[in-house]
C-alpha cells in the first residue's frame, strides 16, 4: 500500500512538472506571437 501510494506521488509530480513547463512554453509563444503582431 505505501508503496503504491509512492508511485501515485511520484505520477503526479511528473504531471504537475509537465503541466507547469507545459503553461510556461504557452506564455512564451504567446509573447513572441504578440510581438510579432506589434511589430507587423
Amino acid at each position: 500500500m505505501c508503496s503504491k501510494l509512492f508511485d501515485t506521488l511520484n505520477v503526479w509530480d511528473i504531471v504537475t512538472n509537465l503541466y507547469s513547463s507545459l503553461l510556461h512554453a504557452t506564455y512564451i509563444i504567446r509573447k513572441h506571437l504578440v510581438f510579432i503582431q506589434k511589430q507587423g
